[in-house]
């Protein structure tokens, strides 16, 4: 059965202080909404816990406690305005590259730590679409989703097989395919941009 892919939808992306949603923190969170297949609106915030960031983590993207101190803002009230931003004209088609394994599961564990009352996820995830999965499913595995499965079910299969390829990062995907990612910090911002390319090239061709 074919999916059908919306031309309206909002691409996020976090960043963090690990890779445990039980033991590491939010301290990015961005997003864009896209209408028709163009930017209209844009999320970009930094998260204070008043923590210090591990040096493992500012390898990766940059991010060290002296911005945060700057310009972090309250985790309860930027994870608010975020649930807001996508939620605004309703349950919008969420994108992400590896979601499903990574962005999902820390916002999960982010609401339920700052006990903020939002009973949409499991709706958000049902309508969630995983760029790492779908080109997973079409480039490497020739895979196609069951009748009887809805796309969350679908996305999950796909990562949860193995196979010979180790990476389906952002920039691996980007350069199989040919889309030029700029040279630049791994920031959410930057990687939300990159995944809405993606996500645009990859649905072209299905």
């Amino acid at each position: 059965m074919n999916i059908s892919y919306p031309k309206n939808y909002i691409v996020w992306d976090v960043e963090t202080t690990g890779v445990d949603p039980i033991e590491s923190f939010i301290i990015e969170i961005s997003a864009i909404k896209v209408e028709n297949f163009n930017v209209v609106e844009t999320f970009d915030k930094l998260l204070n816990y008043d923590i210090e960031i591990p040096t493992g983590a500012t390898d990766i993207h940059g991010i060290t406690r002296e911005e945060i101190e700057k310009k972090g803002e309250s985790p309860s009230l930027v994870i608010e305005e975020f649930l807001d931003f996508i939620t605004q004209d309703g349950i919008t088609p969420t994108v992400t590259h590896n979601g499903t394994l990574f962005d999902l599961k820390f916002l999960d564990a982010t609401i339920q730590d700052l006990a903020i009352d939002w009973k949409g996820l499991e709706h958000m995830a049902l309508m969630s679409l995983d760029t790492a999965a779908i080109y997973k499913a079409k480039y490497v595995l020739s895979k196609k989703r069951f009748y009887w499965e809805n796309n969350w079910e679908f996305q999950k299969r796909i990562i949860n097989i193995r196979s010979a390829y180790s990476s389906f990062n952002l920039e691996h995907c980007c350069e199989k395919l040919g889309i030029e990612v700029p040279d630049q910090e791994h920031r959410a911002l930057s990687d939300v941009l990159i995944t809405n390319e993606l996500y645009k090239h990859l649905i072209k061709e299905l």
